[in-house]
């Protein structure tokens, strides 16, 4: 255990890396490449939680399956752990399970994480990793749930039943996985040939038709010198081959679920009624805290406002002397980033109706009710999870998309993700009506809700074939306050990361730009080369009202994240935007339809392809500006 702990010190790593696997740093002076060891198992079983233990990393995790999307790689002690997305079988049901599927079959080791709630179905799924794979260790997660509803666990049965370690501690998985690893290195180290690159000690995966009959016998070749190979007569190996009847007899000795009868609150949240009028009023219930007057959300807006536009801002200008260093901070990052922050309450409260339906299992509960209701636009229950994350975060909604069955399903959801109003662009609205509406609460509860209606009714004429739901639900419980904390920090801290860096960049080259001329000369800002860059544009935006130039800038610097329209606004225009109802109708109805930021592009790209992103970046800009004008027409009559 010493040399072990010695090899680890000398080890670097620790980056998280997404997709294909990389190299990771050999040992010092041995020349052992790492052990490879995935994180496998069914759905929301707890895969996630498990890896942050293990490499002290961040990942999102959530109470709903499919939080997990691409595999996720982490170098640490000589091993390169892989969170991978849920699986059932290897016989993949969707293209995230294909992923995952072919981990495992390059895995050294194999930690199947499985549910103790569910642990009976969990073990279809083990008993077909043990019979391909050289090392498993199985970890039972949720074990406080299981013993509050009367369940238990004979691990030692267990163990004995599967052939093959299992374990709830995390101190008992490391030591097992200590010594796999150990052993492993040993090995390696062994088959060295000479050149300083180890040889791993078993043979290369088949290809073509060799490969698919070795998949679908469920054993990949093996080299019979390898430490961790299954022999015919390993307890393992048998274990894989006991009829099911029989295993089910034996399990029923080390494992008792406990009473599984459903709860009063599943039986409410489990009826497809009750479920979506609990989620409308829950929205409701969010947009009047964050928005209507005197609530927590707009009593902290004005605090945080007050605190940074005016005691910071004037704070700032009272040191600094009259000039172009006072305006770049006061006027450009004060007064356009920092405008921005002043919106942190409001997202709070969102981010806390976001966590509190993905904790408790209510999320989960609302991809299985409504179900039916997607299938009327032929998409499943699935697209409920990443609908409600568009809420959040349009980037990561895209990623959520891989669970569909097939790509065109994909496609189709992609397509329509970007009519969710994401939290980035609650600022925008805020800075856009507020001045008009003393209670915005109402028309900005409206926008969410006509963002909801243009995605069902883009589904309903992007037609497909029907999609399938094959999906986890979770128990619904009260979220632990730890856990929504721990998350509501995340979010908020990724905000204002993000407006710390991307947006108060986008702010100093705003104001650059506005207060000098192409001959890099100081000018007053009418006369700035970004006000004839924007007056070029100026025309595409007049039919909603938008005459000024630099409105029309503050909704294209949207393309690059949305915060930056009300920080450009906040920036150019800190007297207010003057705009009339009709037009800041229109120009709400142009940020609610226009294309998402530049990192949901990107994720859409790494989903469907550029030139597919680029289709729909194309119709969504139209949409956008025929709305916007639609808008204005309708509400200047």
């Amino acid at each position: 255990m010493t040399s072990l702990s010695k090899k680890r010190r000398n080890i670097s790593g620790g980056r998280i890396f997404k997709g294909k696997a990389k190299t990771a740093a050999p040992i010092e002076g041995e020349g052992v490449r790492p052990v490879r060891v995935v994180l496998a198992g069914n759905p929301n079983a707890g895969k996630t939680t498990l890896f942050n233990a293990l490499t002290k990393s961040r990942l999102t995790t959530g109470n709903w399956h499919g939080v997990t999307t691409r595999p996720a790689y982490k170098a640490v002690g000589g091993i390169v752990f892989a969170d991978v997305p849920g699986m059932y079988s290897f016989n993949s049901y969707s293209m995230e399970e294909d992923s995952a599927a072919a981990e495992i079959r390059a895995a050294d080791a194999v930690i199947n994480v499985v549910d103790g709630l569910t642990l009976a179905n969990s073990l279809t799924l083990t008993r077909a990793i043990i019979a391909i794979n050289k090392n498993v260790v199985v970890y039972v997660t949720k074990l406080k749930q299981l013993k509050r509803r009367g369940g238990r666990i004979d691990f030692f049965a267990l163990s004995r039943l599967l052939g093959v370690p299992v374990t709830g501690s995390l101190k008992e998985l490391k030591a097992e996985l200590f010594r796999i690893t150990d052993s492993k290195q040993n090995f390696l180290c062994c088959k060295d040939d000479g050149s300083g690159a180890a040889v791993e000690g078993k043979k290369a995966p088949a290809e073509g038709k060799d490969a698919a009959a070795e998949s679908s016998k469920g054993a990949p070749a093996q080299d019979k010198n390898t430490p961790f190979a299954h022999s015919k007569n390993s307890p393992s190996a048998s274990a894989a081959r006991v009829p099911r009847q029989d295993f089910e007899r034996a399990l029923d000795e080390a494992y008792y679920w406990g009473n599984c009868t459903l709860t009063r609150a599943e039986r409410l949240f489990y009826n497809r009624y009750f479920a979506l009028f609990f989620f409308i009023f829950a929205i409701l219930a969010t947009f009047f805290f964050a928005f209507f007057p005197g609530m927590p959300g707009d009593f902290l807006k004005g605090l945080t406002e007050e605190l940074i536009s005016k005691k910071l801002y004037g704070a700032a200008a009272s040191i600094l002397p009259e000039g172009k260093v006072r305006s770049l901070l006061c006027d450009g990052i004060i007064g356009g980033a920092g405008g921005v922050l002043s919106f942190i309450p409001q997202l709070a409260v969102l981010y806390i109706f976001l966590t509190l339906l993905d904790e408790s299992g209510v999320m989960s509960a609302l991809s299985f009710v409504t179900d039916g209701l997607f299938a009327k636009v032929k998409l499943s229950g699935r697209a409920a999870f990443s609908l409600i994350s568009g809420f959040g975060c349009t980037a990561a909604a895209i990623l959520t998309t891989r669970g569909f069955t097939s790509p065109a399903t994909q496609r189709r959801a992609v397509a329509v993700l970007a009519y969710i109003p994401c939290g980035a662009k609650m600022p925008v609205f805020l800075t856009l009506l507020s001045p008009l509406f003393k209670n915005p609460f109402p028309v900005i509860s409206a926008f969410y809700f006509a963002g909801v209606a243009i995605t069902f009714a883009a589904c309903f004429f992007i037609r497909g074939r029907d999609e399938e739901l094959l999906s986890e639900v979770a128990p619904i419980s009260l979220p632990a306050p730890a856990a929504v904390i721990k998350k509501l920090c995340f979010y908020l801290k990724g905000f204002i990361i993000k407006v710390a860096t991307a947006v108060m960049l986008f702010c100093v080259a705003s104001w650059v730009l506005s207060n000098f001329t192409f001959a890099l000369a100081p000018c007053e800002v009418q006369n700035s080369m970004l006000a004839d860059i924007s007056r070029a544009i100026s025309p595409l935006f007049a039919p909603m009202g938008l005459s000024d130039w630099r409105l029309s800038y503050a909704m294209i610097s949207g393309f690059a994240a949305k915060e930056n329209v009300a920080a450009t606004i906040n920036m150019l225009m800190p007297e207010g935007a003057g705009l009339d109802i009709a037009s800041a109708l229109a120009a709400s109805a142009f940020i609610l339809t226009c294309p998402a930021c530049v990192s949901a592009f990107s994720a859409s790209c790494k989903e469907v392809g550029l030139k597919t992103t680029l289709k729909f970046f194309g119709v969504q800009l139209i949409f956008a500006f025929l709305s916007g004008y639609a808008v204005h027409l309708l509400f200047s009559l």
